[in-house]
């Protein structure tokens, strides 16, 4: 299949090149959150999990579509979090008291001696069947369930996506820990909270656009593209046989098709478009 540069110079436009700007600048000051040393305090050492969601949730469209697709993103962060939570206090108490206590003077002895409490347990000296049996089969369920539900609605991808990412601290930091701890997931929420309102900021204040912007603009690339495949018709009804302008049709078909799958995800977004009167 020959390359055609036009594939790439139709994507330069005064519009793609204002969603290319605003998303870098939410990515570049993502990436900011790593080199600052307060941050690193505050949030941890999964900094750069805020890039990551930069690149899985870009400011790159719609202002209520990026707010949709942020609140399904919390919906999966929080969901995973009371759930794991939920495993956390069932898993815990698979272990009996006696045996939990005995695990805990061992440690403090081997604390005594000059040893990390720290390494020790992340090394698994707190380890036990039954925590870590329950903590994956309950965790192991939901996460079945979420794969169901993102197969059945794919508009859930995100929820579905960031449940199985706090998920996964749970699995693996859950089961070595002596006691309780809820906020673990911390470590990737308060990344991605920031992240959120960086991008939500940049859709805002930078190049915003509404819905009825981006349709209207749709709407005009369609009636274009209508209006130039006029020529081809004329020269297809005045000889059938020709094959001249066969690329050109191709080129302006699939673009057209382009144009409409983007317009018809900005309808379905259109009745929550903010408007003035009437």
């Amino acid at each position: 299949m020959a390359f055609h540069i036009g594939v790439i110079t139709q994507h330069f436009n005064a519009r793609e090149l204002k969603t290319l700007f605003r998303c870098s600048v939410a990515f570049w000051v993502a990436s900011l959150l790593i080199f600052i040393q307060s941050t690193l305090q505050a949030f941890g050492s999964a900094v750069f999990f805020a890039c990551i969601v930069t690149a899985i949730l870009p400011p790159s469209g719609v202002v209520m579509v990026f707010v949709f697709g942020g609140l399904t993103m919390i919906v999966g962060v929080t969901l995973a979090w009371a759930w794991g939570v939920i495993a956390m206090k069932a898993a815990l108490a698979a272990r009996p008291a006696l045996i939990t206590n005995a695990r805990l003077q061992a440690l403090a002895q081997y604390v005594s001696s000059g040893n990390s409490a720290q390494i020790a347990i992340y090394n698994g000296f707190m380890l036990d069947t039954r925590v870590t049996v329950t903590f994956f089969c309950i965790i192991g369920i939901m996460i079945y369930l979420m794969a169901r539900l993102r197969a059945k609605v794919p508009k859930l991808t995100l929820t579905a996506v960031f449940f199985w990412v706090v998920s996964d601290i749970f699995l693996t930091i859950g089961p070595l820990l002596p006691s309780f701890q809820g906020t673990i997931p911390l470590v990737l929420v308060k990344p991605a909270a920031a992240t959120i309102a960086i991008n939500l900021a940049c859709s805002i204040f930078i190049f915003p656009e509404s819905a009825s912007h981006f349709a209207l603009a749709h709407i005009l690339e369609l009636v274009d593209n209508a209006a130039r495949g006029i020529p081809y018709v004329k020269t297809y009804l005045s000889d059938p046989t020709s094959s001249t302008h066969d690329h050109e049709i191709r080129s302006l078909k699939s673009k057209t098709i382009e144009r409409w799958t983007a317009l018809e995800s900005a309808l379905t977004f259109l009745s929550f478009d903010f408007s003035f009167g009437y």
